[in-house]
């Protein structure tokens, strides 16, 4: 009877500890947790700090600035956005590079694709589109868990196309 229990009580815990709602991650980085937690994960994975929440290094074979959204309040991490540093002069490049981000997040099985989300289509003119207030991004939720997210979005600013990639954790 007391292995029985035992074993049942086992089963539990191991489905509790499923159910549990996971940080997204980044590179290994668990977006949730203190700063100097996330600092010394950023750290590790070979980013180099520029100020308390800016950060530089390689994602996806990009050189990119990342930056730490932290809750003073809170003492908690619950977001990090990155950006590509030299951004993009070129419309069909930012379609392609937009599209790939898209197709990738898709593809991993620990995130769910929001119903909205929707590729652009080759040759659209992007400029004249966000002159109009067109956005471009995609949301995808950690599966089970919709206050974990990513997202991708595209901007417009001085003549360059900028991608953004937020990793954020709302339970925080």
């Amino acid at each position: 009877m007391k292995r029985l229990l035992l074993l049942i009580s086992v089963l539990l815990f191991a489905v509790c500890l499923k159910a549990q709602p996971y940080p997204p991650t980044f590179l290994g980085v668990q977006v949730t947790g203190s700063l100097e937690t996330v600092v010394e994960q950023l750290e590790a994975a070979g980013f180099v700090k520029s100020s308390t929440y800016m950060y530089y290094g390689k994602f996806k074979g990009l050189d990119v600035q990342a930056f730490v959204n932290w809750s003073k309040t809170k003492q908690q991490v619950h977001g990090i956005l990155m950006n590509e540093l030299t951004g993009i002069s070129d419309n069909d490049q930012a379609i392609k590079k937009f599209n790939a981000l898209v197709d990738d997040y898709t593809k991993d099985s620990d995130f769910t694709a929001a119903p909205e989300n929707k590729k652009i289509p080759a040759g659209e003119d992007l400029r004249a589109c966000m002159q109009n207030d067109k956005t471009y991004e995609a949301k995808f939720y950690q599966k089970g868990d919709k206050k974990s997210h990513i997202e991708v979005s595209l901007k417009y600013y001085d003549q360059t196309f900028m991608i953004f990639i937020s990793y954020g954790n709302s339970h925080n």
